[in-house]
């Protein structure tokens, strides 16, 4: 039976291993985790059916197309209607995820290809009517490898398109290619480092309390490494996925507790520390999904194309 506290350390585990690779076998996962191939489907589909798991993606890594990742603190006056504005911010093509928090505020993750393309967007939101505040900070995240796809590859990406898990005889059959070069094909995807296989995921969408913690450090009393192995080694179980800003030594991750006092608690231990400058924690409300700007572009390839 599924434990209905969701998600838990299984899930977590599970959820790794998708992000990594979204098309990783369930026998596969079922290997790592010493739990039967059954098991492991019945965690996905009440994953997906909890809408943990908001969806699989196929895109490109970023260094396809040359983007940067960010993360966006933005404040407002409070006026806005909030599903109408963040359908409005969620429109702009660098703009992938928006999540409300509570108290006030939106976190917002996106991308940009150059600085222009980064001035346009942070005019485009300061501009918005009732925003007060806009903060935005680019994240040092893997890139991949540039390739050149072939237009056997393209022809597999525009299936996976619509379902970046489907199955390698669907695809063979939507594309009139044997089984064995689909299988062939995909092998190259993945190992060319240009095209990521992975998902979105929705950790407030749970029965556990999720929140973002924004952490600063000083670099003269501890190096990046070095705080890193300390925030893993201190909070593994709490804490999901994190990610450093490239120009200044902040921390921004992704962590889930029991309790809305487990949150302060944690974050008063983290502030405890002689080499932490500040800890916030930003407590979110499900987040809004977009496609990626990867996504478009690899959409726009895809159309493009005579396959």
């Amino acid at each position: 039976m599924i434990d209905l506290t969701l998600p838990d350390k299984m899930d977590k585990e599970i959820l790794t291993i998708l992000a990594h690779d979204c098309r990783t076998p369930y026998r596969e996962i079922a290997k790592k985790l010493e739990i039967s191939a059954n098991a492991v489907k019945k965690r996905i589909d009440h994953l997906i059916e909890r809408e943990i798991i908001s969806d699989f993606i196929v895109e490109f890594n970023p260094a396809m197309i040359g983007s940067e990742m960010a993360f966006i603190w933005l404040t407002t006056d409070g006026t806005e209607s909030k599903s109408n504005f963040i359908t409005e911010i969620g429109h702009h093509q660098a703009i992938s995820q928006v999540a409300p928090v509570f108290g006030g505020g939106y976190l917002l993750f996106g991308e940009y290809e150059n600085s222009m393309a980064l001035t346009d967007l942070s005019d485009f939101l300061r501009n918005r009517e009732s925003v007060s505040n806009v903060e935005i900070h680019a994240i040092a995240t893997p890139s991949g490898t540039k390739v050149d796809l072939t237009r056997l590859q393209i022809r597999v990406l525009k299936a996976l398109l619509s379902d970046a898990r489907m199955q390698i005889k669907d695809i063979a059959r939507l594309t009139g290619i044997t089984v064995r070069i689909v299988r062939r094909t995909l092998n190259e995807l993945k190992e060319g480092g240009g095209i990521r296989f992975s998902l979105r995921w929705r950790l407030s969408a749970g029965d556990r309390v999720a929140f973002h913690p924004r952490i600063e450090w000083s670099e003269k009393e501890i190096s990046r490494q070095d705080f890193l192995d300390w925030l893993i080694r201190e909070y593994q179980e709490e804490l999901w996925v994190g990610m450093m800003a490239a120009t200044r030594p902040m921390f921004i991750g992704s962590a889930i507790v029991d309790t809305i006092s487990e949150v302060e608690s944690v974050i008063q231990e983290i502030e405890r520390q002689s080499f932490i400058k500040n800890a916030i924690a930003y407590i979110y409300q499900p987040a809004r999904n977009f496609k990626s700007l990867r996504r478009l572009r690899l959409e726009q390839l895809v159309a493009n194309s005579d396959v």
